[in-house]
C-alpha cells in the first residue's frame, strides 16, 4: 500500500514513521478529499493502547505521519512458533487484537486487510503489546464492494473473507474472518489452506469452496472451545459468523478461563475418521460458481509490479531514513 520512512518530527521532538501511500492508489482529487476527512475520523483512534498512533498527514505526497514502533510483526513471532504460539500467550494477543478492531468499528471505521503483517508485537518491559497498523486505509480507496477506483481488489489472499473475493458488500464480519484465520495460525503455526498456499488463486478458491480446517487436528492440546471460536469467526456466510468483536472477544475470554463454547460447529467439520470434511456443510446453502476469469484477474493485479513514492520532503525535515515494511 505505500513505503515506510523514519524520520524526526520537530515539533513532537521524537521519531516518527512516514509512510506514504502509493500515489496508484489515490486514484484522483475526489478520493485525496475523501481520504482527508475520514483521517480525521481515524485520528480519534489514538486513544486506544492496541492500535498504532496516527500523528498528522502530509499532502503531497500523500503520508500518514505515525507512532514509530520497536517490535517484530505477528508474522515474525508465528514463525518462530511453529508449533503453534504458547496458549497463555495466544489468548493475550487474539483479545488484544479484538478489542483494538472492535474498538474501531464503534466508530465507524473498518479494516478489510487485517494480516499478522500489519499487526507489531511491541516488547515493554516484561509484558508485550499488540499493535495494529493501517486501520481504514483500505477504506479509503475502496468502494464497498473491496474494489479500488481502478478495479483492483485490495486485501490480501488467504485472509480476505469470500465475500471480498466475490465482490460483494464488506462490513466488521469481514474483519471477523481475518481474525478468526489469524486465530488459527497463532493457534497452529500455519495457514488453515497450506496445501494452496502456492498460488493466490488457488488459495481464493479454496476460501470460497472448502470449509475452514479444525485447529485441534493439527495440536491437541487446544480446546474444543477454540475450535468453535475460529470456526464461527472464519464461517464461509457473513451471517454464520460473530455479528461484533465483542461476541468474539466474550467467547476468548470464556475459552481462556476454561469456559465452555460450543455452536456445534466442530462436530459438522469432522468427518468419522477424524479429518476435515472435504464438501460444504450441509445446513449451509452451496457457494455460487468460482468465476475463473476473475479470480485470473485480481492475482494479475496483485502479483503487478510496484514503483515506490518518492520520498515526502517538508521544509523542517529534508533526510528521511528508509525502514522496511512489515
Amino acid at each position: 500500500m505505500g513505503q515506510v520512512y523514519r524520520a524526526v518530527d520537530p515539533k513532537l521532538q521524537q521519531e516518527v514513521a512516514i509512510k506514504v501511500i502509493n500515489p496508484a492508489l489515490l486514484g484522483g482529487e475526489k478520493v485525496l478529499i475523501r481520504a482527508q476527512r475520514e483521517l480525521q475520523v481515524l485520528l480519534s483512534l489514538r486513544s486506544h493502547p492496541n492500535i498504532v498512533t496516527v500523528y498528522d498527514y502530509v499532502e503531497e505526497p500523500f503520508a500518514l505521519v505515525m507512532e514509530l514502533l520497536q517490535g517484530r510483526s505477528l508474522g515474525t513471532v508465528i514463525a518462530e512458533h511453529p508449533s503453534g504460539l504458547p496458549v497463555d500467550q495466544l489468548y493475550r494477543h487474539a483479545c488484544s487484537m479484538v478489542e483494538a478492531v472492535g474498538f474501531a468499528h464503534e466508530m465507524g471505521i473498518f479494516h478489510r486487510d487485517i494480516k499478522p503483517g500489519n499487526i507489531m508485537v511491541v516488547e515493554l518491559g516484561h509484558q508485550d503489546q499488540i499493535k495494529v497498523l493501517d486501520f481504514g486505509l483500505a477504506g479509503f480507496f475502496q468502494d464497498k464492494a473491496g474494489l479500488t477506483r481502478t478495479g483492483a481488489r485490495m486485501g490480501t489472499a488467504g485472509y480476505i473473507a469470500p465475500e471480498q473475493h466475490l465482490g460483494e458488500e464488506v462490513d466488521e464480519r469481514t474483519d471477523i474472518y481475518a481474525l478468526g484465520v489469524i486465530l488459527f495460525e497463532m493457534a497452529t503455526g500455519q495457514s488453515p489452506f497450506q496445501e494452496h498456499a502456492h498460488s493466490d488463486y488457488e488459495l481464493m478458491k479454496a476460501q470460497i469452496e472448502r470449509p475452514m480446517t479444525v485447529a485441534s487436528l493439527f495440536r491437541a492440546e487446544l480446546s474444543r472451545s477454540l475450535d468453535e471460536i475460529i470456526l464461527r469467526a472464519t464461517a464461509r456466510y457473513q451471517q454464520d459468523r460473530y455479528t461484533s468483536c465483542e461476541e468474539l472477544l466474550e467467547d476468548l475470554r470464556k475459552a481462556d478461563h476454561g469456559g465452555h463454547v460450543d455452536y456445534g460447529l466442530r462436530g459438522v467439520h469432522l468427518s468419522p475418521s477424524n479429518s476435515p470434511v472435504l464438501g460444504p456443510v450441509p445446513t449451509t446453502p452451496p457457494p455460487p460458481e468460482v468465476n475463473t476469469d476473475m479470480f485470473r484477474a485480481v492475482t494479475e493485479e496483485m502479483l503487478a509490479s510496484r514503483t515506490p513514492p518518492p520520498l515526502p520532503q517538508t521544509k523542517e525535515n529534508n533526510q528521511l531514513q528508509s525502514i522496511p515494511t512489515p
